[in-house]
């Protein structure tokens, strides 16, 4: 019921730094607070009067039956839907969302009955009002929080070329395009937390900004992306690939998934391979390093040729852990070129005499498809694809369904546009 009570407690948080006055009943204003924001104010209130007001006057044809959808949803957000959308929707935030859509049909009825112009913008005065409060105070605490901070992703480093991380990598090419860069545990966390002043110097807040040098990390979070076959989520559209040390110990993970380099702390070398490592780079962080290393074997992956599949239970859980410790499943090869051509759309050159069965560096989506022949996939977690001697192929990305539900909305919304044209020449 937070989502819904928000609107309210918004205000009484404002009171009390305004007056500095304690509610004990509340606790004081924090960034996460926004995560249950119906609308910062309290427009879902009079919808939701709206709603109830037009089911008790037999008039919800008027609106289209909306107001039914509404409570609905308002219903469905504070069950848990996990099991029935196997995890798709398993917070009321996504439903929340679409209930704020409806909300605005329902005030806008609400003001259109209101037959005093001057009630109506008193309505209009305090939903405005008190969505100002709640962006006020969420400003006020976000400038309080840098201030406190020795950082300001507002005011960027003007001088970051000048940095410790920018110059340490200054000398090192990429020429691997897109290879993929794996971080240890303890950097990870470094950067995640926004706890290393090396890399806040150089401009560099969350893992996506180490684009701009050029490195191109695989521990990430996704949202509205799942990536089950690598790592177990409560929430399935949201996934965060923390690093692992037995990842980067496997003797193929690196080489299937385009791993080329890895960034670790010198206090953290002893628990890896590090024969499989030269350095390239060390960057200074008071007393523990950063090392920036690159993998030795580069070679592709590719299925054993002698290997014969079984249907073997295995219990380690993601999938991807049983298929790397599969013995004799992978071998690796010199003999494959593979190359981006664009966005989603790659070329694989098979330079050996015979044919070959090439691991794609990518997690098993049906959507993959290949110019010669069919990717297949291995227990839905990983991605192959047979390449004749002496032949090439491209592969690309191409998500049929996603087409169509575009083209259907376009034309759903053409067709709104039309039917609300003419209903007002109607009436």
């Amino acid at each position: 019921m937070k989502h819904y009570t928000s609107g309210i407690v918004f205000i009484l948080k404002f009171l009390e730094g305004l007056l500095n006055f304690d509610f004990p009943f509340l606790s004081k204003f924090k960034g996460f607070d926004n995560l249950y924001l119906p609308f910062g104010g309290i427009l879902f209130y009079f919808s939701f009067y709206e709603a109830v007001r037009l089911i008790i006057k037999k008039d919800s044809k008027k609106i289209f039956f909306i107001n039914y959808v509404f409570i609905l949803i308002i219903f469905l957000s504070v069950i848990d839907l996990s099991p029935i959308t196997f995890g798709v929707i398993s917070t009321p935030f996504v439903i929340r969302d679409i209930n704020n859509f409806f909300s605005i049909f329902l005030f806008g009825s609400f003001l259109l009955n209101i037959k005093n112009l001057k009630i109506s913008n008193i309505v209009l005065f305090l939903c405005i009002i008190t969505t100002l409060v709640h962006l006020g105070i969420s400003v006020e605490r976000h400038i309080k929080d840098h201030k406190d901070s020795s950082y300001n992703i507002l005011k960027p480093n003007s001088h970051y070329y000048e940095s410790n991380f920018s110059m340490s990598l200054k000398e090192i090419d990429n020429n691997e395009k897109y290879a993929k860069t794996y971080f240890s545990e303890d950097a990870w966390k470094l950067i995640y937390d926004r706890r290393s002043k090396v890399f806040l110097e150089a401009n560099i807040f969350y893992f996506t900004d180490l684009i701009k040098y050029k490195i191109y990390p695989f521990n990430l979070q996704f949202k509205n992306a799942s990536k089950h076959q690598l790592r177990l989520q409560p929430v399935k559209m949201y996934t965060i690939l923390e690093p692992k040390k037995e990842e980067i110990n496997n003797n193929f993970f690196f080489n299937i998934f385009n791993i080329n380099y890895l960034l670790i702390l010198e206090s953290e070398i002893e628990q890896i391979d590090l024969n499989k490592f030269k350095k390239i780079a060390s960057i200074k962080n008071l007393d523990d390093n950063f090392l920036f290393l690159e993998l030795l074997d580069k070679r592709s992956v590719l299925l054993n040729p002698d290997y014969v599949f079984k249907d073997n239970k295995c219990e380690l859980k993601p999938e991807i852990n049983c298929l790397i410790n599969q013995k004799d499943l992978f071998i690796k090869s010199d003999k494959i070129n593979f190359n981006r051509i664009n966005l989603n759309k790659y070329k694989i050159k098979n330079i050996s005499n015979e044919k070959t069965r090439f691991v794609v560096p990518f997690l098993y989506d049906e959507s993959w498809r290949s110019s010669d022949g069919e990717i297949e996939n291995i227990k839905d977690t990983l991605m192959f694809v047979e390449i004749e001697p002496n032949s090439e192929i491209v592969i690309f990305y191409r998500d049929h369904i996603r087409i169509v539900l575009k083209i259907f909305s376009i034309i759903s919304f053409l067709f709104l546009i039309f039917f609300l044209i003419k209903i007002k020449k109607t009436y």
